[in-house]
């Protein structure tokens, strides 16, 4: 099993390093369906995976100057209390529920990725070229910085996705960070995040580790070598390929578990 779990984290990984993100979005389809968890735990599960892996991937965008330490502890400590609060509403929410609204996510998700392309969105929103880290001038209200970094922690904690789908646009659009900036800054909010709610899931869902483990290794690894390759392949071909296939996983799950969640047990 020890085997299996690498495997599947190293999948994940892979996707992370070569995307700069959505590898997360993997993680619960192939614990619940590749390693048979149940929801609750695969979601525990999948929280730790995504904070090993952003924890590795935002070191690297750290030594470019792309992390603002600054916006990344604000938006990450309330993020963080929403990946509690998150954990917490969980309790009350049927795993095959949890699981519908985290299909959900991935056709969004997968929609969202089909219809921007890297380089454009980071043009259109402001991407610099320069090394080192721009100032950060927020454009929004802090109540509004702070009910986005809670809401984006809360999904986090309920549905164990990292969320860079919405936090990126969040530094971007409130925080005003250019486009890498946002994307390195991001990954250690998700972590901070990602903390917040490991520990909601902990008070009432034990880890296994035998598997948790081993697929955060993978994960870890492999981020690496993805992001290594991305350099040498088309981010706009690899993101295409990744969204059909979340979309395609996105509607197969939503079946399954759209219909038992509607099926009398």
């Amino acid at each position: 099993m020890s085997w299996i779990a690498l495997a599947l984290g190293a999948a994940v990984g892979l996707v992370l390093g070569l995307l700069g993100g959505g590898g997360s979005v993997l993680a619960i389809p192939l614990l619940t369906y590749g390693l048979g968890l149940e929801a609750k735990p695969a979601v525990a599960t999948s929280l730790f995976v995504v904070g090993v892996a952003a924890l590795v991937g935002s070191g690297f965008h750290a030594r470019s100057g792309r992390v603002h330490f600054k916006v990344a502890l604000a938006f990450g400590v309330l993020g963080g209390l929403g990946g509690l609060l998150g954990s917490q509403l969980a309790r009350l929410i049927p795993g095959t529920a949890q699981l519908v609204l985290f299909a959900a996510i991935m056709l969004f998700a997968g929609v969202r990725m089909l219809r921007h392309e890297p380089s454009e969105e980071g043009r259109d929103l402001g991407e610099e070229p320069a090394h080192e880290a721009a100032a950060a001038t927020p454009r929004a209200s802090g109540w509004a910085i702070a009910a986005a970094a809670l809401a984006t922690g809360v999904l986090t904690g309920v549905v164990g996705v990292g969320g860079g789908f919405l936090i990126v646009p969040a530094l971007v659009l409130l925080v005003q960070l250019p486009m890498r900036d946002a994307i390195g800054t991001s990954l250690l909010v998700i972590v901070l995040n990602a903390v917040g709610g490991s520990l909601g899931y902990l008070a009432y869902v034990s880890l296994d580790l035998s598997i948790a483990l081993p697929f955060a290794l993978g994960a870890g690894a492999l981020a690496l070598v993805g992001g290594a390759l991305s350099q040498r392949l088309s981010p706009r071909w690899l993101q295409v390929v990744f969204a059909v296939g979340i979309l395609v996983m996105g509607v197969g799950m939503l079946l399954k578990e759209g219909l038992a969640l509607l099926t009398p047990s």
